[in-house]
């Protein structure tokens, strides 16, 4: 049994306990249990709460009010969606290249009010330049190894913006940072077992 969502969220959330974003919350979760299109294991259907979302509001510390956010591989909306519901004035794009879970974050966002989330049903190579340097906070949750990711993603960000990745607790086998780019600036261990990894661009000439 899943535990009490108010009890655990709302220290993250902030929301007063008859905020109407609860019930909405709460539908995306069960929309999540009950799709016909595998977006979490078997296992974790029944532990959302602890599993996914919990994990992807811990990222709000890194995260503004407001400016445009892309997640990038968005599969079943975690982090995008609960950081869409905790920020209504933050800018969401989910970058899905399944259509089937393109189609259940579409209607999902559509059911819960989720006016501040669009999805783009496309591999990330194919996006169209229209939002290079547009990106503040770039998310992606057990997408692909980090040095592919930051190559595939940098020429989104703006000159201020950073990469706020999820990972295991051996992401540092996946390659050299400096040599991809990047520099952290913040890693924090998750309430799941998992890394969350706050990275920042590195201009060629600074690169060691």
């Amino acid at each position: 049994m899943e535990p009490d969502l108010k009890l655990l969220g709302g220290p993250l959330l902030g929301w007063a306990a008859d905020d109407p974003r609860w019930p909405k919350l709460e539908h995306y979760l069960s929309r999540v249990r009950e799709a016909g299109v595998p977006l979490a294991s078997r296992r974790d259907r029944e532990r959302l709460v602890e599993r996914h979302l919990i994990p992807s509001l811990e990222s709000l510390a890194f995260i503004a009010e407001s400016g445009q956010l892309l997640d990038f591989g968005s599969g079943g909306g975690f982090p995008a969606l609960p950081l869409a519901f905790a920020r209504p004035h933050l800018s969401v794009l989910c970058i899905e290249s399944n259509s089937r879970k393109a189609a259940f974050l579409r209607r999902v966002s559509r059911e819960t009010g989720l006016a501040n989330v669009q999805v783009i049903e496309s591999r990330v190579e194919d996006i169209e330049a229209t939002h290079d340097r547009t990106i503040d906070f770039l998310t992606a949750r057990a997408v692909a190894d980090f040095p592919k990711l930051l190559a595939q993603t940098a020429r989104f960000l703006t000159s201020r913006g950073c990469w706020i990745l999820w990972k295991g607790q051996n992401w540092r086998r996946e390659g050299d940072l400096g040599k991809s780019g990047a520099r952290l600036i913040e890693e924090r261990s998750l309430s799941n077992g998992s890394r969350l990894l706050v990275l920042v661009p590195v201009e060629p000439e600074k690169l060691p």
